[in-house]
């Protein structure tokens, strides 16, 4: 029997980021700010946390093993477009910064890098493997 895919969320960077994530929400609360980590840390792991569980369904339904360029990519112009340029065009309450572009992208290539693995992350699980490239049009 074939294996499948080990998802992204049992990977050691997706838990990393997570944590990353969470330190962050928790400092906020307590109103404790460090430069650039309380400013930027949300978008560094914003495209490792979406697209990594977005990856995780997509092998869960067998819909792919892994994420194409284009659509880490995609995902990238969509997350900057609407969180830097849209919503704070929409509203005063947000406010466009060009790092968090930087971010987004830095995020986008450790996602790509380290949880984009076809191979699985840390551990595989029985099933079978379907890839993308098996649908025939």
């Amino acid at each position: 029997m074939k294996k499948l895919k080990a998802s992204p969320l049992l990977h050691p960077i997706y838990g990393i980021c997570f944590g990353m994530y969470f330190l962050n929400r928790i400092l906020r609360l307590e109103d404790i700010q460090i430069i650039l980590f309380s400013d930027h840390i949300a978008s560094l792991v914003a495209l490792p946390l979406v697209l990594g569980f977005i990856l995780t369904l997509f092998r869960w339904f067998r819909i792919a093993s892994r994420l194409s360029w284009h659509q880490v990519l995609s995902s990238f112009l969509i997350f900057s477009i609407y969180f830097e340029y849209w919503l704070p065009a929409q509203s005063a309450r947000y406010t466009g910064d060009w790092m968090d572009v930087v971010f987004y992208g830095i995020g986008g290539i450790v996602f790509w890098v380290f949880l984009n693995d076809e191979r699985g992350s840390t551990s595989e699980i029985e099933g079978e493997v379907f890839h993308h490239r098996d649908i025939e049009a």
